[in-house]
């Protein structure tokens, strides 16, 4: 999105244009705004000021062709209120960029056997100070700005569950989060339903897009999963299932299946964030994630998860990531704590929130062990719908559509 209006934007301000004109061509990853920007540095050459049909002239002069519809798209696109912010964001995408590139190229050394692990950790850091310079600024220049200013309401993303809310606040833009359970607990459910709020990414490592799918149904018709792969509803089950379909189609979440690659993870976040405007992205589970340099598990798991931290914080945006618990809270009967995230101390010192899914005597609970913004404690008033797969409030006295006892299959 950001690449669409640098271009409507050099279109309508020349002092914009002739600033954006001065950055590589590779700041343009979309192959029509590559063309667009090409085209319009080579016009600001020569003007002082450009327009859309010279812009369009200029094309047909020089043979370049466009996917049908990509101009009317650039013109439809509003200009940028905050030209120099637009700058700063294209070039810090930039750095950032490039900082990714080398980082995967000492990665690949490392592999080779050509760069220790050590030298690699130097290489980071190094790499880290030199982009981290305009990621500074005195704590003073806040006092001319109202809290509103300080503090925007848009910070937090509400979870649409209102007691998780009411607990934490929301997802903060920039926060690592991790939900980890015991086995059958829910905390796939729950990181699923949550990106089902939101314009997401959500990488599943162990489940297809067609479970998924199958919980989606399960949740919205309050049908089992069981019906579902079966076929094999009441009349007025049926009718709820062929409705949450027909819903599903203003879905706005895009599933990533079996990518466990960790630098495939981290560039297509970026992608989707950057280029289709991702606000969240969920990863089930973090775990499963391979080729994370380091000499064991324990050691790959802090690579990993800081790796996640810093590109939430990059992104601005909550990445979720889900998380196994030890055996040991299973066999206990007890209440989770720190110490049973398995394999990885670094996972709870990372994340900003932590949030646990386990069972007790009156069924599955979400329990907040960590938040920075807000407090720690069982939300009590939330159970998991096993059956239904979706966590629902208590308080709520939600009824089921009645229906027919007689059963179709269909």
């Amino acid at each position: 999105m950001h690449e669409l209006t640098a271009i409507s934007t050099a279109l309508s301000r020349s002092e914009f244009g002739k600033k954006l004109c001065q950055m590589p061509d590779d700041i343009f990853k979309n192959h029509n705004n590559l063309i667009l920007f090409t085209a319009i540095k080579e016009l600001y050459e020569k003007y002082d000021e450009i327009d859309p049909s010279m812009l369009q002239k200029h094309l047909d002069i020089k043979g370049k062709t466009l996917e049908h519809g990509h101009f009317g798209t650039v013109l439809s696109t509003n200009i940028s209120l905050n030209p120099q912010g637009l700058l700063d964001k294209l070039d810090e995408k930039f750095r950032a960029e490039g900082m990714q590139k080398a980082l995967v190229c000492k990665y690949n050394e490392v592999k080779a056997g050509d760069l220790s692990i050590d030298d690699f950790v130097e290489s980071m850091v190094q790499l880290k100070i030199r982009d981290d310079n305009s990621f500074s600024g005195d704590l003073s220049e806040y006092y001319e700005q109202s809290l509103d200013e300080v503090f925007p309401l848009g910070q937090f993303i509400k979870t649409g569950l209102p007691e998780v809310d009411e607990a934490v606040m929301g997802m903060g833009k920039g926060q690592l989060i991790t939900i980890a359970g015991t086995p059958g607990s829910g905390k796939s459910t729950l990181a699923f339903q949550l990106a089902l709020q939101f314009n997401s990414a959500f990488f599943s490592l162990e489940m297809s897009r067609q479970q998924l799918y199958a919980k989606y149904l399960s949740s919205k018709a309050n049908v089992q999963t069981f019906q579902i792969y079966k076929k094999q509803f009441t009349d007025e089950e049926f009718k709820r299932v062929i409705h949450a379909q027909k819903e599903s189609k203003d879905l706005n979440i895009r599933v990533y299946e079996f990518k466990s690659n960790l630098y495939f993870l981290l560039n297509a976040i970026k992608d989707e964030v950057l280029n289709n405007g991702k606000e969240v992205a969920f990863i089930d589970y973090v775990q499963l994630i391979t080729d994370a340099p380091g000499f064991n598990t324990n050691s790959q798991l802090e690579y990993t998860t800081r790796a996640l931290k810093l590109l939430a914080g990059e992104l601005k945006i909550p990445i979720v990531i889900l998380s196994q618990l030890t055996k040991d809270v299973v066999k206990e009967n007890r209440q989770p704590t720190s110490g049973d995230l398995r394999n990885s101390g670094s996972m709870h010192q990372d994340s900003d929130m932590v949030l646990f899914t386990w069972e007790n005597d009156q069924g599955s609970v979400i329990t907040v062990d960590k938040c920075r913004e807000g407090r720690c404690g069982s939300i009590e008033t939330i159970r998991f719908n096993k059956p239904y797969s979706k966590f629902e409030s208590m308080l709520k006295n939600k009824k089921v559509d009645s229906f027919d006892s007689h059963t179709t299959q269909y």
